[in-house]
């Protein structure tokens, strides 16, 4: 891809996601000010505990087509049908969990309502997930990035009403189902498209200039389990390590005491959108086809980019423990003024965390991923060890300190995996 073109691509999805960022922090800003603390952190509990299992919906499917078809190029299509069973069976048990677990936890009635009614809000996040992948292998960035912003665009309409027009009490109750109506366009749209992805109409990109495959064996359902797991775990793993903590609070503390770490976790989410578009959005479908055909420009990249991303990292360090002090009282109200001491904290994860997405991003190409999964299991187990034993310590200061030790175990997992393992030849020469 030219320079240019590739410049216009990264400016669309970065500049979709920023806008579906901001429309996804005015929506927090506007739900903090309405709820109050106790029903904004009720609310945010129990969203963290459904993102907490939507990645077994799906489990790895959307990532396991960007390394499959960077691989096998049209051959790919084979594994799409095994695939599509294998989502509704892992979506259907996600689902299940969530049932269960609201039936069964220490959760009061209002809760348990809201976990209920944010299984349709798994089941959106499943097909944005699925759809932005086929999105990604066409390279069809403009319609990626609309995907991107419309939930986030929907919400904040759906509450900017009730908050400006009407005369509607707002509870964590109507919070949720605001996220479970705007996702049920999302749903049907998904639908629609994967059934063009079963019939072969899509477009591949990245192969034109490449040598036919020779045909293969259409996989099984178990090659299909066998081959998704890794990137169902790391995105299990991914999603403990960055939200558990807002669920733990709730548990442990209480909600308003996860209502102010969600609003610090708010900030730091819009924070950390620039490399997430880059690497995530972006970059990904090429690294695969890099890894496998062209490992000098693969290289290249990932040097320049671990660069960019501490300078970025630390610039935006530098901007939240300078803004924040008098952002949150203005944006939130002085009910969240307890936010300024855990973004102090939390915003040292800032460069850690860019440089993350740099490093680890390499893992995910050949076989490497699952030696990225093991480190994120490692990772996310010790995050919930340190959040317990921080918190109990010194409550939401301690869960963001936990934050940033995890943070850094995980980067240096990932640096010393890619220096050992994914570029092992540049290191001998070096």
């Amino acid at each position: 891809m030219l320079k240019s073109k590739a410049l216009k691509a990264i400016s669309l999805l970065w500049l979709s996601s920023l806008l579906g960022a901001g429309c996804a922090f005015f929506t927090q800003v506007i739900m903090a000010r309405e709820l109050g603390l106790e029903q904004f952190g009720l609310f945010s509990s129990a969203l963290s505990l459904a993102a907490l299992l939507t990645p077994i919906a799906g489990f790895g499917i959307p990532q396991l087509w960007l390394k499959i078809f960077g691989e096998e190029g049209r051959n790919g299509v084979r594994w799409l049908n095994p695939s599509f069973l294998f989502i509704v069976q892992t979506t259907l048990f996600a689902i299940g969990v969530i049932f269960l677990w609201a039936w069964l936890g220490p959760h009061s009635v209002q809760m348990r309502t809201v976990l209920i009614t944010l299984t349709l809000y798994t089941i959106g996040q499943v097909f944005i997930e699925v759809s932005s992948s086929k999105l990604q292998l066409e390279e069809r960035y403009m319609l990626l990035g609309v995907i991107q912003l419309t939930p986030h665009a929907l919400r904040l309409i759906a509450f900017s009403v009730l908050h400006f027009f009407a005369a509607l009490t707002l509870t964590a109750s109507t919070a949720a189902v605001i996220y479970a109506v705007v996702a049920s366009p999302i749903i049907i749209w998904g639908v629609s498209e994967m059934g063009k992805m079963r019939k072969g109409k899509f477009s591949l990109k990245g192969h034109e200039n490449r040598c036919d495959f020779s045909p293969k064996e259409a996989p099984t359902l178990k090659n299909v389990a066998a081959n998704a797991w890794p990137f169902g775990l790391a995105g299990a793993f991914h999603i403990i390590i960055s939200q558990a903590n807002i669920v733990l609070i709730g548990y442990m503390i209480g909600p308003s005491s996860a209502g102010i770490f969600n609003v610090a976790f708010t900030v730091m989410t819009a924070v950390y959108l620039l490399p997430t578009v880059i690497y995530q959005k972006f970059l990904l479908p090429k690294f695969h086809i890099w890894a496998n055909f062209e490992r000098d420009k693969f290289y290249k990249v990932y040097k320049s980019g671990n660069q960019l991303m501490l300078i970025l990292g630390v610039l935006a360090m530098a901007a939240i423990m300078i803004f924040s002090p008098w952002a949150i009282p203005f944006l939130f109200g002085s009910e969240y003024s307890d936010v300024i001491s855990v973004l102090s904290i939390l915003a040292v994860c800032a460069p850690i965390r860019f440089l993350a997405n740099s490093v680890g991003a390499v893992l995910i190409t050949q076989q490497h991923m699952k030696k990225k999964v093991y480190f994120m299991g490692v990772t996310a187990f010790l995050n919930i060890v340190f959040i317990v034993s921080l918190t109990k310590l010194w409550g939401q200061s301690g869960a963001a300190i936990a934050t940033i030790l995890s943070d850094s175990v995980l980067l240096a997992f990932y640096y010393f995996s890619a220096r050992c393992w994914v570029f092992k030849e540049h290191r001998q020469t070096n």
